[in-house]
């Protein structure tokens, strides 16, 4: 490996449409901790965009990998199936919050969500299908189509992929409704409703693509019953319903999968980001039957379900059920959410604090009697925190979300340094906007 001295400057090689949150160079990690090539250390409250959930070096997962790439490095399922992709898909069926499930392993997120509408398209003989605003399904031409933002996903590429369409998500903090909690009767759902009647009969779709819970879209949790109420929906109307945990699967959200929260049956689930514990490695998981309308040869990926991103999966899940890792996400939750209501009674600037696990989100305002977004004072935290050695990550429908992935292993004396850093710098730039 290349001296990082010796390396021309990113921008000398790298297009500028790869844009990074956090300028520096990465060299190493080690738990919740991530070093640059210049020597600092952060502590790392971003999990590599939520896939490092049992952080940077897990000893086991690393022995699983070296063991595996003594064996076989690489084989394409076409060519002949290989066993580290068996055993992973049979577990991953054995854990299906569904029964009679089948698993197709592909690279990533977004690729594997296009298989869930090339599959339900399929399975149904409908064309097309319904996203929700605020949500993120990847940059590929249909996931982006999938995605719910035109800058920077959609702008300058031409026309999106067909037939994918747009219905309101629940954003309870500005609910468009002008609902509160105690007066929600799932108005949200009607826009899916007046979908049907206006744009296209729900004869006519083949699926609903839904986050849980959405990430890029701010850490957005929909209302109770909601999840459950847009499945009966799906149900009565022949539609597929495909929860995309490519960021609340795995343990993220207390669960293994955020689903199971709302006793929720979807047809379809697509998995990522976590699943090769640091190695590209995504997977439909679906109910047999519906797997099974795709004809002989419609599946394929050269490398999907790498023997060595296979080999991490198996590793990954058997620690994450045999240690019960999901209760810890809920023990960081409840950590985390003491701290941060004492931070909502104190700082203006902070109006809603968002949480379900290790998946946190505090949304930040002009102030509480001016509830406007402040992307702004976003990006001056992510940066002055970046300067104190915490990584965190903004995002929302506004961009003035702070979104905190922290690894399910991390201590809470870790976290404890974390919030430290947060509320300093908080406080700060609330003293600065208070004396401008």
């Amino acid at each position: 490996m290349q001296d990082s001295k010796q390396l021309p400057k990113p921008e000398e090689v790298i297009p500028k449409g790869l844009y990074t949150f956090h300028p520096g160079l990465a060299s190493r990690g080690s738990g919740a901790r991530l070093f640059s090539s210049d020597g600092r250390e952060f502590l790392d409250l971003t999990s590599g965009l939520g896939v490092m959930i049992l952080g940077y070096g897990e000893k086991r997962l690393l022995e699983a990998i070296e063991t595996q790439a003594r064996k076989l490095v690489h084989q394409c399922a076409h060519v002949m199936m290989h066993e580290a992709y068996l055993e992973l898909a049979t577990s991953l069926c054995r854990l299906a919050p569904f029964e009679g499930a089948k698993v197709f392993l592909c690279n990533s997120g977004a690729e594997a969500v296009e298989w869930a509408v090339k599959v339900a398209r399929s399975a149904t003989g409908r064309t097309a299908v319904v996203a929700f605003d605020g949500g993120y399904h990847g940059r590929t031409l249909l996931a982006a189509s999938l995605t719910s933002r035109a800058k920077p996903y959609r702008k300058g590429y031409g026309s999106m992929a067909p037939e994918v369409y747009h219905v309101p998500y629940p954003y309870c903090y500005r609910c468009a409704w002008g609902k509160k909690q105690e007066s929600c009767s799932l108005e949200c759902l009607g826009g899916l409703e007046r979908f049907f009647f206006l744009e296209r009969s729900p004869e006519e779709v083949a699926a609903v693509v839904v986050e849980p819970i959405q990430g890029e879209g701010g850490v957005v949790v929909p209302p109770k019953g909601f999840l459950q109420a847009l499945s009966a929906l799906c149900s009565k109307h022949g539609i597929l319903l495909v929860a995309d945990e490519v960021q609340t699967g795995l343990g993220r959200t207390g669960r293994l999968f955020c689903v199971q929260h709302h006793n929720l049956d979807p047809d379809l689930m697509v998995l990522g980001k976590a699943l090769g514990g640091g190695l590209p490695l995504a997977a439909l998981v679906g109910k047999a039957q519906l797997m099974d309308r795709v004809p002989a040869s419609g599946f394929g990926s050269t490398f999907g379900g790498n023997p060595l991103a296979c080999a991490a999966a198996c590793c990954l899940l058997q620690l994450l059920v045999e240690e019960e890792i999901p209760q810890r996400a809920l023990r960081l939750e409840a950590f985390f959410t003491k701290r941060a209501q004492a931070w909502m009674d104190e700082m203006p600037s902070l109006g809603q604090v968002r949480a379900s696990g290790a998946m946190w989100g505090l949304e930040l305002i002009q102030g509480k009697q001016q509830p406007e977004p402040a992307p702004k004072l976003a990006r001056e935290v992510v940066r002055k925190c970046r300067e104190k050695g915490l990584l965190l990550l903004s995002g929302g429908l506004y961009r003035n979300v702070l979104r905190l992935l922290p690894p399910l292993n991390i201590s809470e004396q870790e976290l404890e340094k974390c919030f430290g850093v947060l509320e300093v710098v908080m406080r700060e730039l609330s003293s600065e906007r208070d004396a401008s």
